[in-house]
């Protein structure tokens, strides 16, 4: 199939393509050039701003003589690109087309992705990041590129897009969303490819010395200057170090004030029925100064008699209103083409002093305050913007009466109706220009803001606006504080409601704020300018975290003493000391002059940088059930969330390479830190086509939790010197080893067998004092549960076809090193002299056994570089599975002949990666990076190989997964709750299920019915209105008076009453007031995709329910949430008895 047409930029590397058919990120696509096929990948896909779509692709090459060969020419622009053919990326790709069964191509699911059994002992890696996880809760504020903020599950849920989808994690691609990210040191804008959503049961609550705050889960990364200035999982965050929080902020503007379609839609249809009416009235003037009858005129003008006569006798004239305007009552507004500065001084003061009120047809917007320069100026604006009169309501109140208005507002993104703590900036004002802000924050400091003692601060209920306003601030280079407090009324022992206080502070930053913002109100800003008057400023507050060793570093390079460098940045040489002694941090000043005398690119970079190193004071687990998200965001892999903005599995996988293996009869020995491969012998029950248990044999050193599983014992007797020496974690010294090698001398000379408690005698008798350390060294050996007298052979770990899985869990650190040590050189030793059959050994949390220098010491460490260098010479494979590439031997990992990586973001971890293996080009880690969870670059073949993984036939016991459990889904219409099932767990304190309750709607001529599917009960009906009543309820829905429902619709008073009491007597009406009774008929339904385990069978047909051929029946389920002992219908919000 066609694509598109080559044009753009064009070389022997990639192309890009204007294409004229659906595109999507990572699709492979075909040019024909110089009479072969070559085979591309496209990259990235752009929507152009005048509708079309660009996307790039990155060239793979041709197939020639089983080679992939890249092209030497360049490719024509204007030659066609089209789908590539299943065979074509096979043979391009060099894919195997037998072995081990890993998944699929991610782009072609009819491409099976198989790795060669034979490579498995060559050894190969599983890599992820931890952290690819990474998630912060629901509301979290998400910095926009245009400087909006919005909440992540907004985010999440404004697309719809699903690429996966689960009861426990979801994943959506996005479209045309730009947020603020960091690049290096700077934030720029990048685009989000993908949101992601899980499931949480812990959080952690991150707050700062400015009052920022962010609620993330353990493994989520923010940037920390103790550690380098990179990304750290929030687990390992303490109190006291700095995180990188904005500092200056630029936004792209766009000031337009564009009405909705539907809104324009309306004013439109409005607008024509003025003017028609206006044109009637013209012809009746005519008819009546020719003397024709009222009767006569309403025959001719085809007009309602009412409307007639309300011309002859009341004297009623169409208004020529222009504007907005929805009703014939509704005065018309004028509605302003951009988000002038003035259009942001009215919602400003609106917001900060503004309350609202709505009452049948009518709305009303009262501003309160006492200063008369601001009562003026919602005057003049109300008139200005909008041709609305200003009336007095009291001494310091006025008010503006307008539904017109409040469809504007909506229409514009400020929720009207909000009580105060529910107000929000509307992002119309977040995005709009520099001027509009710098009137919109001036006009709110006016309102609600103060110059108190030694700072500007400003108090609102609202926790959002709060936020909104530090954002903005920042845009000016203002860095603000953000606190809260409870206030409570003087006269009620209620503890009283949080309000929340932004703050700028230092004579610095209050500068920047007189100088950008400033008050409108003269006392207020004549009494921030005395305060300044003669203040010099503090740059103390604004500081960059230094390590006094890489300074000290850094200044050793150049030659300069402590004293040399403090007289160029003119500072006093005690200062330079304590930043070397780590007791001081340089200040933003003195930190850009060091970087420039001591010329480091680093030191300049963070001198430059858009960041605040804002100090954690506090870090609190909390229990939390939930979803939590996270984004993707391309290059850049972070973004600006949180109160006030922070820069903020792969055992799955493993479990699929282990049942390959299993299958071609491979003997496999897991090492499981966790405990999750015994469920290798538990079916999938979610796989029905292809569930299976695998055989296994579980071995711990701590059967006491882990009871199911037999002892892992070694050998306790005639250990030699340089074994026990090994196993203890110190070094000895030299005394301890000459007591040691005493001791062992003796025993062995009785030539007898002797055990570790022997040998514990032995050197108890020696009469040097070393030996008191060593017999404790010898005790903890005895304690670690690890050696017997009777141990396990070793033999029995190694058997073809089945899997002997060693569980670690809950055995302390310094024991699973040993264990693994002595597994891996008991294993290798026998395989060696041939005793016991060639075999695979995978190591969970691999970077704990054999980590890199700088990460510790293991002394499983020799022992596994030794097998990765040997192994494959004597049959022994070694599996590396990790989350922390960095940590892992470098040695080790380069040795891995086949990898698979999933999605890792961290630089180091990439580094690793990149340098440990072939094939991982810019534009491979560029994908790496996107990678969505579940899929993984296979890398091995030819070309890396983006492979979406397949389903467990067996049971995945880990809790975290990297992949959907591919439950079984089906598509059903379903009654939409009004209650999601997240906030009545929270309410209930407990976990909830979802079941959906069959039932049929048959719609008949004269009513709708909803039958029971699985019992024939009526559930509810709905007698349909006639034309006339039907009529009526659309203008009591749009609030429309009875009087105007009278002339509009052109009946009298009676006839109104009497369909009233007609749809009264249907139920579509209360009885007491006018108001349309509600019905779960009414309920807006939508086509989910469901499990369906969730979804109850129909037990009746449409036949049974209504035999009836004029009926329309249709099928439709009803959610239920339920627990053993509560039933509860989320659409209704209670309980079901």
């Amino acid at each position: 199939m066609q694509l598109g047409t080559i044009e753009g930029d064009v070389d022997t590397s990639g192309f890009e393509f204007r294409a004229t058919e659906e595109v999507g990120k990572f699709d492979f696509v075909s040019v024909r050039s110089n009479d072969r096929w070559i085979l591309a990948q496209i990259e990235s896909v752009t929507k152009q701003s005048s509708g079309e779509t660009t996307a790039h692709a990155n060239i793979i090459g041709y197939r020639d003589k089983g080679m992939t060969r890249a092209p030497r020419q360049v490719i024509e622009p204007g030659s066609i690109v089209y789908s590539a053919d299943q065979d074509l990326i096979s043979q391009t790709l060099g894919l195997d087309n037998d072995g081990l069964r890993i998944g699929s191509l991610e782009t072609n699911d009819g491409i099976d992705i198989f790795v060669n059994p034979e490579d498995f002992y060559k050894h190969f890696a599983v890599l992820a990041q931890t952290g690819a996880g990474k998630c912060v809760t629901p509301e979290t504020d998400v910095l926009m590129s245009d400087g909006n903020t919005v909440p992540i599950k907004e985010i999440f849920e404004g697309s719809d897009q699903i690429i996966r989808e689960g009861d426990e994690e979801e994943l959506r691609m996005l479209n045309d969303c730009s947020v603020k990210a960091l690049d290096d040191y700077s934030l720029t804008d990048a685009d989000a490819i993908y949101a992601y959503r899980k499931e949480a049961d812990k959080v952690l609550e991150v707050k700062t010395g400015s009052g920022r705050k962010i609620e993330i889960t353990p493994e989520h990364p923010l940037m920390v200057a103790e550690k380098e200035y990179s990304f750290v999982d929030s687990e390992e965050i303490e109190e006291g170090q700095h995180i990188a929080v904005p500092r200056e902020i630029s936004t792209t503007s766009d000031e337009s004030l564009e009405l909705s379609e539907d809104l324009q839609s309306r004013v439109g249809e409005e607008s024509d029925r003025r003017e028609n009416l206006q044109e009637q009235y013209k012809r009746y003037r005519q008819h009546e100064e020719e003397g024709k009858a009222i009767s006569e005129i309403e025959e001719v003008l085809n007009v309602p008699r009412g409307t007639v006569e309300n011309w002859k006798y009341q004297d009623y004239v169409p208004d020529e209103r222009s504007g907005l305007a929805l009703s014939m009552n509704s005065k018309g507004i004028e509605v302003p083409e951009s988000l002038t500065p003035e259009m942001a001084e009215f919602l400003s003061l609106v917001i900060a002093e503004g309350t609202e009120q709505q009452a049948e047809g009518s709305y009303r917007v009262i501003f309160t305050n006492n200063e008369d320069r601001l009562m003026q100026r919602f005057t003049t604006l109300s008139e200005e913007l909008f041709g609305l009169e200003a009336r007095s309501m009291r001494e310091n109140a006025e008010y503006i009466d307008s539904t017109s208005l409040k469809h504007l507002l909506d229409d514009i993104g400020y929720e009207t109706l909000q009580k105060s703590r529910n107000k929000r900036i509307p992002g119309s004002v977040m995005h709009s220009s520099k001027k509009s802000k710098r009137k919109f924050l001036r006009t709110f400091y006016d309102c609600e803001g103060c110059m108190e003692d030694h700072e500007i601060t400003l108090t609102s209920a609202s926790k959002e606006v709060i936020n909104s306003l530090s954002y903005m601030l920042l845009e000016f280079g203002i860095f603000s504080r953000i606190s809260s407090r409870k206030k409570r009324a003087t006269n009620s022992d209620h503890e009283g409601d949080t309000y929340y206080r932004l703050c700028v502070s230092g004579v610095n930053q209050m500068q920047k704020f007189a100088d950008k913002i400033g008050f409108g109100m003269e006392r207020k800003q004549e009494k921030l300018e005395n305060y300044l008057e003669d203040r010099e400023g503090n740059t103390n507050s604004d500081v960059i975290p230094l390590e006094g060793d890489h300074l000290k570093k850094e200044r050793n390079k150049t030659g300069f003493s402590q004293r040399g460098l403090a007289e160029k940045i003119d500072a006093h040489p005690t200062l330079v000391s304590l930043y070397e002694r780590d007791e001081r941090s340089p200040s933003r000043h003195k930190f850009s002059a060091m970087a420039e005398e001591l010329e480091s690119e680093l030191f300049r970079d963070l001198a430059r940088s858009d960041l605040y190193w804002d100090k954690v004071v506090s870090i609190e687990e909390k229990d939390y059930s939930g979803y939590v998200y996270d984004l993707t965001v391309r290059e850049h892999h972070n973004f600006v969330a949180g109160t006030g903005g922070i820069v903020s599995h792969n055992s799955y996988l493993t479990g699929v390479l282990v049942e390959e293996m299993l299958e071609q009869d491979f003997p496999v020995l897991v090492v499981d830190p966790h405990g999750e491969f015994s469920s290798l012998e538990d079916p999938n029950p979610d796989n029905e086509d292809e569930s299976r248990s695998y055989e296994i044999k579980e071995y711990s050193p701590n059967t006491d939790i882990n009871k199911s599983a037999l002892p892992l014992e070694f050998s306790s007797v005639n250990l030699g010197k340089k074994q026990i020496q090994t196993l203890i974690t110190d070094s000895l010294t030299n005394s301890q080893m000459g007591v040691l090698y005493n001791a062992l001398k003796g025993l062995k000379e009785k030539d007898e067998d002797y055990s570790l408690t022997d040998v514990e005698d032995a050197v108890e008798k020696e009469e040097s004092s070393a030996k008191w350390n060593l017999l404790n060294y010898l005790e903890q050996l005895e304690d670690s549960g690890l050696f017997s007298e009777n141990p396990v052979d070793p033999r029995d770990l190694v058997e073809e076809g089945r899997a002997s899985v060693i569980n670690l869990k809950a055995v302390e650190p310094d024991s699973a090193e040993m264990a693994v040590y002595l597994l891996a050189k008991n294993l290798f030793d026998l395989r060696k002299r041939d005793e016991i059959p060639p075999f695979i050994m995978v190591f969970e949390e691999a970077h704990n056994f054999i980590p890199e220098k700088g990460f510790g010491q293991a002394i499983s460490n020799p022992i596994m570089r030794k097998i990765a260098s040997e192994g494959r010479k004597f049959g022994v494979g070694i599996g590396v599975i990790s989350q922390r590439p960095a940590r892992i031997d470098k040695n080790v990992l380069s040795q891995c002949n086949t990898q698979f990586i999933l999605k890792v973001t961290n630089p180091n971890d990439l580094n690793a990666i990149s340098k440990s293996f072939e094939g991982v080009s810019s534009e491979v880690e560029g994908m790496i990076k996107s990678l969505p969870p579940g899929v993984c670059f296979v890398l091995g073949n030819q070309y890396p190989v983006m492979t979406d993984v397949r389903q467990r036939k067996s049971r995945h016991g880990g809790e975290t997964q990297t992949v959907d459990e591919y439950e079984k889904k089906t598509e059903i219409k379903v009654f939409e709750p009004q209650e999601g099932i997240s906030s009545v767990e929270n309410e209930y304190g407990q976990k909830f299920d979802v079941t959906y309750y069959p039932l049929y709607l048959v719609d008949k001529d004269d009513e709708k019915v909803l039958v029971d599917g699985a019992e024939g009960e009526v559930k509810a009906k709905k007698l349909k209105p006639t034309s006339k009543e039907k009529q009526v309820l659309f203008k009591i829905e749009n609030n429309v008076s009875r009087k105007n429902i009278v002339e509009e619709l052109d009946i009298t008073v009676p006839k109104l009453k009497e369909l009233i009491t007609h749809l009264r007597d249907k139920d579509l009406l209360e009885e007491d007031e006018l108001e349309v009774s509600d019905s779960v008929i009414d309920v807006d339904k939508s086509e989910r995709h469901v499990s369906a385990s969730d979804v109850m069978d129909y037990q009746l047909t449409e036949e049974e329910v209504d035999a009836s051929t004029e009926s329309q029946v249709s099928r439709v389920y009803y959610p239920y949430y339920s627990t053993d002992d509560v039933l509860y219908d989320p659409i209704l919000g209670n309980e079901v008895n």
